[in-house]
């Protein structure tokens, strides 16, 4: 599973760590081609080592406090009104009101944050006819080449 982050995310979890930006965040693996060959990602990903999240240890986050908005809200998304739901073994036990209300309004603020970062990648990606590149990554705050 990837886990997607934000360019305040990685310098976040970058401080928290005294991980760099690169030690923490690579480009979101999914892609596109453009029609003029550039490929194309949007956002960030959280580095795996050996296919999970390099600040997992023992079962443990090690930058809880300041863990990505997808972390905090996981397994719940929403989509428009609807409540998603992903499969979590972590929650065979019962909420509290107090944490659930605490996670709603998590989500809330998530899809706030989610929506303000789709704007800014819509705007930047308005300007791809004028970038040079074979790999960029679009984020809300520009595009940027890549090395290959």
């Amino acid at each position: 599973m990837e886990v997607m982050i934000y360019p305040a995310e990685v310098r976040a979890l970058a401080l928290q760590s005294g991980l760099s930006w690169e030690e923490v965040a690579e480009p979101y693996p999914e892609q596109i081609t453009l029609p003029s060959g550039t490929i194309c990602t949007f956002e960030w990903a959280i580095r795996k080592r050996e296919g999970r999240c390099i600040f997992l240890e023992d079962g443990c986050c090690r930058v809880y406090s300041c863990r990505p908005w997808i972390c905090r809200t996981f397994p719940f998304a929403l989509s428009g009104k609807r409540l998603l739901r992903e499969e979590c073994p972590g929650l065979g036990r019962e909420t509290g009101e107090s944490e659930a209300l605490a996670l709603a309004q998590n989500l809330i603020s998530r899809r706030e944050i989610e929506r303000g970062e789709e704007d800014q990648v819509r705007h930047y990606a308005r300007s791809l006819n004028r970038v040079q590149g074979s790999y960029i990554l679009i984020d809300g705050e520009g595009v940027r080449v890549l090395d290959p």
